[in-house]
């Protein structure tokens, strides 16, 4: 039997869908400094290549990452009324929490935007939020999360879209739920473990029966 007691999210590509206003937001940065443009197109290609891959891509240059991104989730806030769940994330959200899961979210954007957003839809079931422009160093909030709250690491089990949510789990050992519907293809996760993958947001619900945790 599995003890799994707290539930880890990821927010874009996981929760919400945002590949259209991410599109929007990246070219309207993108178009101040002359780097090239995106479309749902370039999208498709991305999510078959590494982090790394992406931003060689599309020629942003590495020293400028960390502005470039602060800008990204800046111009974010003004389009989020258009962001939303994936169909059918709501209600997995209701059901986990009627079970008694915790339930965090570590991301990239940045913390106003994600309870912004969380306070439009009236959802108040996630207990943390962690976030930081560092990337790819999804581990170390991980981390600081996990300590914070004296979590047991047997005891957590993490929810996310990309290669690199999935690289931090496995530098922490901590198994993860790679859902398909996100950001990143099969073929762009192939080379770090999962532990389950989903294919829909129902199938969250059956993984964690199957897994007979303590709380069902």
């Amino acid at each position: 039997m599995k003890n799994i007691r707290h539930l880890i999210f990821d927010f874009d590509g996981t929760l919400v869908d945002s590949k259209s206003l991410f599109i929007d937001t990246y070219n309207s940065v993108a178009s101040e400094y002359g780097y090239k443009q995106m479309e749902i197109s370039t999208l498709h290609e991305l999510k078959k290549m590494s982090y790394r891959e992406r931003v060689n891509y599309l020629n942003v240059p590495w020293w400028h990452l960390p502005l470039f991104i602060t800008k990204l989730y800046k111009k974010y806030t003004t389009f989020i009324s258009s962001l939303a769940f994936f169909d059918g994330i709501e209600n997995v959200l209701k059901q986990i929490n009627d079970i008694g899961f915790t339930m965090d979210i570590v991301s990239s954007n940045t913390e106003e935007n994600i309870r912004v957003f969380l306070a439009q839809k009236k959802v108040t079931c996630f207990n943390k939020i962690l976030c930081s422009k560092k990337v790819l160093k999804k581990d170390v909030l991980l981390t600081k999360l996990i300590k914070e709250n004296s979590y047991k690491l047997s005891e957590v089990l993490y929810i996310g879209d990309e290669a690199r949510d999935l690289e931090a789990c496995n530098k922490l050992n901590i198994d993860a739920i790679w859902v398909a519907w996100g950001y990143d293809s099969k073929d762009a996760v192939e080379q770090h473990h999962y532990a389950y993958m989903a294919n829909k947001p129902e199938d969250l619900i059956n993984i964690l029966k199957n897994l007979n945790c303590v709380l069902i």
